[in-house]
């Protein structure tokens, strides 16, 4: 588990449209959602078959999040909170009224966090959502983790970060940014995209 170094491709899915920069799976398996960077929206695809995508099913689309581009967004193990990371405007919070049904996001809920996470920027939660990762644009490569007072509720995220680690120079580049961050293995190890 948690070994990427030979991964093998056990089964594929092709979108109808481009943009789709982010997914997150329902913690059963039965259930993916994709933001559209391009459309403002999420879309949830059921699954016949638990975590195998050749099973996927289009399900349902949200209403607008009046976002330009949520590049980077997650949910809730719950499913009662959204996070999205909007190129060139927000990072904020959603309450999902009905756990994992997306269209019972409550876009009035929508709360703006900018003292954390910067627009466009990729995130992360730690596995008991009291600890929010960060990973801003640029050639930084530096990961920024908050404490939050509430699991899961961005909002009570410590405004400025208790712990700062930069990576070694990743291919010699400093323009090299991070488009994701992942935990795993009981948050032991982090995975990042460049």
């Amino acid at each position: 588990a948690y070994n990427i170094a030979r991964p093998t491709k056990a089964s594929d899915y092709t979108f109808t449209t481009q943009a789709r920069y982010q997914f997150q799976f329902k913690p059963d398996g039965t259930k993916v959602w994709v933001g559209d960077a391009f459309q403002g929206y999420i879309e949830t695809f059921d699954l016949s078959t638990a975590w195998d995508v050749s099973t996927m099913s289009a399900g349902t689309i949200s209403s607008s999040l009046g976002t330009a581009r949520p590049d980077r967004m997650r949910v809730s193990p719950d499913g009662t909170r959204l996070y999205v990371s909007d190129n060139g405007n927000f990072f904020g919070q959603y309450d999902i009224t009905t756990p994992w049904d997306v269209s019972t996001i409550n876009l009035a809920s929508k709360t703006v966090i900018s003292n954390v996470i910067g627009a466009g920027d990729s995130f992360t939660f730690s596995s008991d959502g009291l600890s929010l990762y960060h990973a801003p644009g640029g050639g930084t490569q530096v990961i920024y983790m908050y404490n939050l007072t509430t699991a899961w509720d961005a909002t009570t995220a410590s405004t400025t970060a208790n712990y700062t680690y930069t990576f070694p120079l990743i291919y010699n580049a400093s323009n090299v940014r991070f488009e994701w961050i992942r935990l795993g293995q009981n948050d032991t190890k982090v995975w990042v995209g460049v």
